[in-house]
C-alpha cells in the first residue's frame, strides 16, 4: 500500500513537470529514482502485447494470465503514475489558463527562464564536443527558427480570426463558438500528441515544451479544462502510440548517437527561446493571444521588473533541480541516460526508494 500511495505521489511530481515548460519529468523521473524502471516498462509494450492480451483473455484460467501478463508490463507501476500526473494536470490546468490569460508576459517570462536553463541539462549528456555535435544543434536551431518565423504574427492572427468566424457561424445564436474538431486539427493534435509523450521521458525535454514549440500548447489545457473527450482521446492516442515507437527509437538513438542527440535537443531549446519571448504584442483572438511582433521594454515598470523576475525565478528552479540531482545521485542529474534505455526484460522488481 504504501508503495502504491508513493508511485501515485511520484505521478503528481511528474505530471506537474510536464505541464510546465522546460521542467522535464524524464529529469523528475531520474531524482525519484525510477526511470530506469519507467524505461524499461515502457519498451516492453509492441505490437505482440495485443496478442499476448487475447490469449490471456482465451485461456482457461484467465485471471491468472492477466495477472502474469500485468506483473511482465508493470501494469501497477504504470497506472498509479499515470493517475498521479492525471490527477496534477487537471488540479494545475485552470491556475496555468489564469495565467496566461491575465499575466501573459510574466508567464512567458517564466518559461523563457525554465527553457533557458534547461539547455544546461542536455549539455551535460555530450559525451564530447566536436563538429558533428555543433552540426547537430546548429540544425536543431536553424529548423526551430524556421517553424517560429514561417508565418509572420498577422497572418497567425488572420488565420485565427477566419477560424473562429467559422466556429461562431456554426453556433446557434447566443451560443459560444463551437470547438474546433475538424479533421485536420484533429489530426494535428495526433500528431502533437505523439511528439509531447515522447519528450516527456527525455531527460531535460518537457513535453509541454514542444506544444508550446507547436503552438498548441493553451489548446490542449483548454480541452483538459473543458473536459473534451473527442480531442483529449484524440492526443492521448497519439501519446501512446508516440510513447512507444519512442521507447525503442530513444534506445538506438543513445546507443549509436548519444552525443549527437543530446546536441540536437539542446538546439530545440536555444531556437526556441526566440517564439518563448516574452516581451511581445499581443492580440486577442477568442481565448488565445498570439503574438505579432517582438520587442524590448522600454522602461522598468511593473510589469518589465515582475517578468525579469519571473525569468530569473524559472531558471534557479531549473538549476536548483541539477544541484539536487548532481548531490542526489552523486553524478550529473541525467548522467547514465545512455544506459537507462537498455531494455531489460527480467521482471520487474519491488521498487525501494519509498
Amino acid at each position: 500500500m504504501r508503495n502504491t500511495i508513493s508511485l501515485f505521489l511520484k505521478g503528481i511530481v511528474i505530471g506537474l513537470a510536464n505541464i510546465i515548460p522546460g521542467v522535464s519529468g524524464g529529469t523528475m523521473a531520474l531524482i525519484l529514482g525510477i526511470y530506469d524502471r519507467l524505461i524499461r516498462a515502457g519498451s516492453r509494450f509492441g505490437v505482440s502485447t495485443l496478442g499476448e492480451l487475447k490469449t490471456a483473455l482465451g485461456s482457461d484460467s484467465k485471471g491468472r494470465a492477466l495477472a502474469e501478463l500485468g506483473k511482465k508490463y508493470d501494469v501497477l507501476f504504470l497506472t498509479m503514475l499515470v493517475a498521479g500526473a492525471f490527477a496534477a494536470v487537471v488540479a494545475a490546468t485552470p491556475l496555468l489558463l489564469w495565467l496566461l490569460a491575465d499575466h501573459p508576459t510574466a508567464t512567458y517570462g517564466f518559461f523563457f527562464g525554465l527553457v533557458a536553463a534547461s539547455i544546461i541539462v542536455p549539455y551535460s549528456l555530450l559525451t564530447r564536443k566536436s563538429w558533428r555535435e555543433f552540426a547537430s544543434c546548429l540544425v536543431a536551431i536553424v529548423l526551430t527558427v524556421m517553424l517560429s518565423t514561417a508565418m509572420s504574427g498577422e497572418e497567425r492572427v488572420q488565420k485565427e480570426e477566419q477560424k473562429l468566424a467559422m466556429r461562431e457561424a456554426e453556433a446557434a445564436p447566443g451560443e459560444e463558438p463551437a470547438v474546433d474538431h475538424s479533421p485536420e486539427r484533429l489530426g494535428f493534435l495526433f500528431v502533437v500528441g505523439s511528439a509531447a509523450s515522447s519528450a516527456m521521458i527525455l531527460p531535460g525535454v518537457s513535453g509541454s515544451f514542444l506544444l508550446l514549440l507547436f503552438g498548441a500548447f493553451e489548446d490542449v489545457l483548454g480541452a483538459i479544462k473543458r473536459m473534451d473527450v473527442l480531442v483529449l482521446a484524440i492526443f492521448a492516442t497519439g501519446a501512446l502510440i508516440g510513447l512507444a515507437l519512442f521507447v525503442k527509437l530513444l534506445e538506438f538513438l543513445m546507443r549509436r548517437f548519444a552525443s549527437q542527440t543530446m546536441a540536437f535537443l539542446a538546439g530545440l531549446m536555444i531556437g526556441s527561446l526566440w517564439n518563448l519571448w516574452p516581451f511581445q504584442d499581443r492580440v486577442a483572438v477568442g481565448e488565445k493571444l498570439i503574438g505579432v511582433a517582438h520587442q524590448f521594454p522600454s522602461d522598468l515598470g511593473g510589469e518589465t521588473v515582475l517578468t525579469l523576475a519571473t525569468i530569473l525565478i524559472g531558471g534557479a528552479l531549473v538549476v536548483g533541480f541539477h544541484v539536487y540531482g548532481q548531490r542526489n545521485k552523486g553524478e550529473p542529474a541525467v548522467a547514465g541516460a545512455e544506459v537507462s534505455v537498455e531494455v531489460a526484460e527480467e521482471t520487474p522488481t519491488e521498487e525501494h526508494s519509498t
